[in-house]
C-alpha cells in the first residue's frame, strides 16, 4: 500500500518530513522540515499531515523575510477565526506552526528585520494565538478525562447488569450499632437508664484500678536481673546458692592475720627459711 507524500515512519512512529524550496530555505534556515506527528496510527498521522501541509505550502514560496511575514500574518488571522472547540487535528497543526514561527521570528530579527515593523499586528496576532492554543490544549485534555470516566462509569454498569459484580459489592454494607455500656453500680439506680457509649460522659465510665509496680512488671513481661521478691530470700529456680566451710567468724578473720595464712605459725621460721636462701 502505497503511503501519502511528506510522511515518514522510524521505530514505529510517524513524522512529516518536507523539503522547502530554494529561494525560502536560507529565511528559515534548514533545507528539510521535519516533525514528529505524535501518533502510531496511520490514518491519525495522515490526518494531522494535511493540517500542517497548509500553512506550510502557503508560506514555502516566499522569497525575502516580508513577504514571509505577511502571508504569516494572514495564516494566522485565519486561525484566530478558528470555530470553537477546537479539533485535535488542528490543534496540532497551530501547535507545530506555533514552534516554527517562533524560530522564524528569531532567525527575522538575528538578520535585522523586525516583524513589527513590517506588520505592526504581529506581535499581538502572535499572543493571541498562542494563548489559544494553551485554552484549547486544556480544554481537549479536560474533555478526554470526562470521556474516559463515562467508559469507566458504563463498562461498570454492565457489569452489574451482566452479573459480573459479585452481590457483596452491589449491597450498602450494614451500619453497626454502638455497644451499650452501663455506668458503676455505685451511680446506678433503678431510674437510671441505660445509655449508648455515645451518649454517656467520659466521668461516668467506669476507671480501672491502678496496678503496682510489681504487677506492672509481670504484666508487661519486664525481666530484671533479680526477680520480683527476691530480697525476701527466694531463690531463683536454675542458679545454685554458693556453699561456704562451717566455720566462725573468729577462725575466718584468723586465717587472714597470719602473712602467708593458715599454717604458718609465728615462730620464726619464715625468717630462717629467707636466711636460708
Amino acid at each position: 500500500m502505497a503511503r501519502t507524500s511528506y510522511l515518514a515512519r522510524r521505530d514505529g512512529r510517524y513524522f512529516m518530513q518536507a523539503r522547502f524550496a530554494v529561494q525560502c530555505a536560507p529565511l528559515i534556515g534548514k533545507p528539510l522540515y521535519r516533525a514528529s506527528l505524535g501518533t502510531s496510527d496511520y490514518r491519525t498521522a495522515r490526518m494531522r499531515l494535511l493540517e500542517c501541509l497548509g500553512w506550510f505550502h502557503r508560506m514555502n514560496d516566499s522569497a525575502d523575510y516580508p513577504s514571509l511575514i505577511e502571508k504569516n500574518v494572514a495564516q494566522l488571522r485565519a486561525y484566530l477565526r478558528d470555530a470553537w472547540p477546537i479539533s485535535d487535528e488542528r490543534l496540532f497543526a497551530r501547535r507545530n506552526y506555533e514552534e516554527l514561527l517562533k524560530n522564524l521570528n528569531r532567525k527575522a530579527q538575528a538578520a535585522g528585520c523586525e516583524p513589527d515593523m513590517i506588520e505592526p499586528e504581529f506581535p499581538k496576532l502572535l499572543k493571541m494565538f498562542v494563548q489559544q492554543n494553551v485554552e484549547a490544549d486544556a480544554y481537549l485534555r479536560e474533555a478526554e478525562r470526562v470521556r474516559e470516566y463515562e467508559r469507566g462509569r458504563k463498562a461498570m454498569q454492565a457489569a452489574v447488569q451482566f452479573g459480573a459484580v459479585p452481590d457483596s459489592f452491589q449491597r450498602p454494607s450494614p451500619t453497626v450499632a454502638a455497644p451499650l455500656i452501663q455506668p458503676p453500680s455505685s451511680t446506678l439506680s433503678p431510674t437510671t437508664p441505660v445509655l449508648p457509649a455515645s451518649e454517656l460522659k467520659t466521668d461516668q465510665l467506669t476507671k480501672p484500678s491502678p496496678l503496682s509496680t510489681a504487677e506492672q512488671n509481670q504484666a508487661i513481661g519486664r525481666r530484671k536481673s533479680r526477680p520480683l521478691r527476691a530480697a525476701s530470700g527466694e531463690r531463683r529456680e536454675g542458679v545454685a546458692r554458693p556453699e561456704f566451710p562451717a566455720c566462725g567468724v573468729g577462725d575466718f578473720c584468723e586465717g587472714f592475720s597470719q602473712p602467708f595464712g593458715r599454717g604458718f605459725e609465728r615462730d620464726g621460721s619464715y625468717r630462717r627459711s629467707s636466711r636460708e636462701c
